[in-house]
C-alpha cells in the first residue's frame, strides 16, 4: 500500500527494481514515495517522524540523489524544513527523466523553464506533473 512506503521502504523497494533492471517502475517509486509522504500530511501525521529515518544509498546515485531531492522537495512544499538527508551533492551529468530520443535543445529549454529550484540545484530536469501518480 502506497501509505507505507516510508523513505528506507521506497530506497530499499527502489534498489530491488533496480538491480531486477525495471528503470521505469524505480521511478514510478518516487513518484509513490511522494503520494505517500503526502498522504501522511493530509491524515495528520508528523512528517518530520515519518521522514525521521535515512535511507540506504541507491546505486545508480542518480536514483539515490532523485528520491532525496524529491522528499527534500515535497516537504519544503508542504512547509516542513528537510532532515540532513535529503541534502545531497549535485550529479555531475545533467539528469532529465525523459527518453534522450525526444529532447532537444527546445524541450529541454521548457523543461529546465518548470524545474523547482531543489531539482535544478541537483542537476535534475523535470517538470512536477512527472512525479505524479497516476
Amino acid at each position: 500500500m502506497i501509505t507505507q512506503l516510508s523513505p528506507v521502504s521506497a530506497a530499499e523497494r527502489i534498489q530491488e527494481e533496480l538491480d531486477a533492471g525495471d528503470h521505469d517502475f524505480a521511478l514510478r517509486l518516487v513518484s509513490q514515495a511522494l503520494e505517500a509522504l503526502r498522504r501522511a500530511h493530509q491524515s495528520g501525521e508528523d512528517l518530520l517522524v515519518f521522514a525521521a529515518a535515512e535511507p540506504a544509498r541507491i546505486r545508480p546515485r542518480e536514483y539515490d540523489v532523485l528520491l532525496r531531492t524529491a522528499y527534500r522537495w515535497q516537504l519544503h512544499e508542504l512547509g516542513y524544513d528537510a532532515p540532513p538527508w535529503t541534502e545531497t551533492q549535485r550529479l555531475g551529468r545533467p539528469l532529465f527523466l525523459w527518453p534522450d530520443e525526444l529532447l532537444d535543445d527546445h524541450v529541454r529549454e521548457i523543461i529546465r523553464a518548470q524545474t523547482p529550484d531543489e531539482f535544478a540545484s541537483a542537476n535534475i530536469w523535470l517538470r512536477v506533473k512527472e512525479l505524479a501518480t497516476a
